[in-house]
């Protein structure tokens, strides 16, 4: 039990075996089909059961959630990214790019992770290439990062 890492405000009330509450004892041993008794505050329950699951979310899913759900290519056109989203990028020209718009932020020099926030969406610089965004992902209003 000791090298499990259980978040904090919560601790363990017994293991159950074969019908038999175990002490948490340090030494005890968590074997398949024991049953754990948890105590712990709401907060930390999704963080409790990554812990005792062993799972971890696979690593697609951090970078959809840190890059957004769609990847776009750098030279796309501002106006395009409208029309296909719906997206309206108010006193931009449509014909800018997006690499355009990270160099103009960046002062051309962005790095993977840059963001640039326009409108209702956020742009995140996946991959760059001599100092030009090449990959860019579009997070919508209301996405969250890791």
């Amino acid at each position: 039990m000791s090298q499990l890492r259980f978040p904090e405000n919560t601790t363990v009330a017994g293991v159950f075996r074969n019908r038999v509450c175990l002490q948490p004892k340090g030494d005890l041993e968590v074997s398949s089909g024991d049953m754990v008794a948890m105590f712990a505050t709401p907060g930390v329950l999704p963080e409790l059961s990554k812990a005792l699951s062993g799972r971890h979310a696979p690593r697609y899913l951090a970078e959809r959630a840190f890059f957004g759900d769609f990847v776009l290519n750098g030279d796309a056109l501002l106006g395009d990214v409208e029309q296909v989203y719906g997206i309206e990028f108010d006193d931009l020209p449509p014909e800018l790019s997006l690499a355009e718009c990270f160099a103009k932020r960046t002062k051309g020099h962005p790095v993977v992770g840059d963001t640039v926030t326009l409108g209702p969406v956020v742009l995140v610089a996946r991959a760059t290439d001599s100092d030009q965004v090449t990959k860019v992902g579009l997070k919508m209003e209301g996405s969250q990062n890791p």
